[in-house]
């Protein structure tokens, strides 16, 4: 019976030790390439990665003052993003989606660098 136990103490060190090199190796690994980790993840982290969907959403964005909204289209006194009233002298942006969709500007600059679609229909932004 004092063997059997015996055998299972030392399989059970055996693992702790095998666990324990393992920590220490990887930790090891983890500060030699340090600096590598860290460039990679600067890649990442890059403005440029980030803005990529919302460059090209930006693209075909049609700006003009509200005034020179058809008033056909005039469906919405409120921008939807903001959920600020509009006034003549506002710059709206209008998406290809429906000409009914139509934003301030700086609203939907904002929101296409989150979400490259439509704050109304869900549809992604498209260039034409």
């Amino acid at each position: 019976m004092m063997m059997i136990l015996g055998i299972g103490y030392i399989i059970m060190l055996m693992y702790l030790l095998v666990i324990l090199i393992a920590l220490i190796g990887g930790c090891m690994l983890l500060l030699c390439y340090r600096d590598s980790l860290a460039e990679v993840n600067q890649l990442f982290d890059s403005p440029i990665i980030e803005k990529i969907p919302y460059i090209e959403a930006l693209k075909g964005l049609k700006k003009k003052s509200f005034s020179k909204v058809r008033k056909e289209h005039r469906t919405m006194d409120q921008c939807a993003i903001c959920l600020g009233d509009y006034t003549e002298k506002d710059k709206v942006a209008e998406l290809n989606c429906d000409q009914r969709h139509y934003f301030h500007a700086a609203c939907l600059e904002d929101w296409l660098k989150r979400k490259p679609e439509c704050p109304l229909c869900k549809k992604p932004v498209v260039n034409e």
